[in-house]
């Protein structure tokens, strides 16, 4: 009997828990290189290797890939904080994180020597 229990709390738990990352997908879509932001950031969440954003304009936005091996850390869903500028031009791959003066260039789906 107990392990009948434990079996449909742990599927109740995964379906759970696939049903919630599918509502995030949803709320979050991919930045896409056809976009325009030039926003502050007010909300970073990395998920596995991605980073789910939330700006002050309200738009939300996940980023899959960008990787600029000459800073640390090196993954954009790692870099990312809470205040930062991001900046990326329309029709366009580059994305600019401006932090406290400084910038620090990403490349969608990329990675930077």
């Amino acid at each position: 009997m107990l392990f009948a229990v434990c079996g449909v709390v742990g599927v109740t738990i995964v379906v759970w828990k696939t049903y919630e990352a599918k509502s995030e997908d949803t709320a979050f879509p991919e930045l896409t290189m056809s976009e325009q932001i030039d926003d502050e950031i007010s909300f970073v969440k990395p998920v596995r290797s991605v980073v789910r954003i939330r700006f002050k304009s309200g738009v939300k936005r996940t980023i899959s890939f960008a990787r600029n091996n000459s800073i640390h850390p090196a993954d954009i869903y790692e870099f990312l904080q809470r205040n930062d500028q991001l900046y990326k031009p329309i029709n366009n791959d580059t994305i600019r994180i401006l932090r406290d003066g400084n910038t620090t260039i990403f490349v969608l789906g990329k990675e930077i020597p």
